[in-house]
């Protein structure tokens, strides 16, 4: 029988004991996750695996988890959105995620999205990834082929490439790269 939901599994370092959350967030999948103001913070997709149901859910939610405790919190950050495929955090502490072609940030403290960005059009897209450099300058990967670099100072943002790619990764020195299948990129800003 398959069934539409994610687990969160956090392993003790210690004695390498998993505990299994289940469900984390109603019939959706956790598809990413960062630690930000003491909780674990993850996004997920309203969407399962190849042989699942069709979704029950029609957004994609943001939810905090405490290691003693469970959930605290849960909210939809991007009206509409079936993914959130990235999230990293600045040096303020704020989470920013990536849903359906828009940059946002999280206070997790208020559990309010305190600045929102459209850095492609409604794109529909389940995918995408986020990364930070030393610096705090945020990259986006959106729609598989646009990377975007994001000034959380200076809120602007800018198209850097647009190149088919499933993967992005940026080295904390600034340089970075996008991989397409098996060919790895190396993509020069500016």
């Amino acid at each position: 029988m398959t069934t539409l939901g994610g687990a969160l599994v956090i392993v003790d370092k210690a004695t390498l004991q998993a505990t299994v959350h289940l469900p984390v967030v109603t019939d959706q999948s956790v598809v990413s996750l960062t630690y930000a103001g003491g909780l674990i913070i993850g996004g997920t997709s309203i969407h399962g695996g190849y042989t699942v149901p069709s979704p029950t859910q029609s957004e994609a939610r943001l939810f905090g988890w405490a290691v003693s405790s469970g959930k605290a919190f849960e909210v939809t950050p991007v009206p509409g959105a079936e993914a959130i495929p990235g999230l990293v955090v600045d040096s303020a502490g704020l989470v920013w995620g990536l849903a359906d072609g828009q940059l946002f940030a999280f206070d997790v403290a208020t559990r309010q999205i305190v600045h929102r960005v459209q850095l492609a059009a409604d794109t529909g897209s389940t995918a995408g990834e986020l990364a930070r450099d030393r610096s705090g300058r945020i990259y986006a990967l959106v729609q598989n082929h646009l990377v975007f670099s994001f000034d959380p100072a200076t809120r602007t943002s800018q198209l850097v490439v647009d190149q088919k790619a499933q993967h992005l990764a940026v080295h904390p020195d600034g340089r970075i790269f996008i991989s397409d299948d098996h060919v790895l990129y190396r993509v020069t800003a500016g």
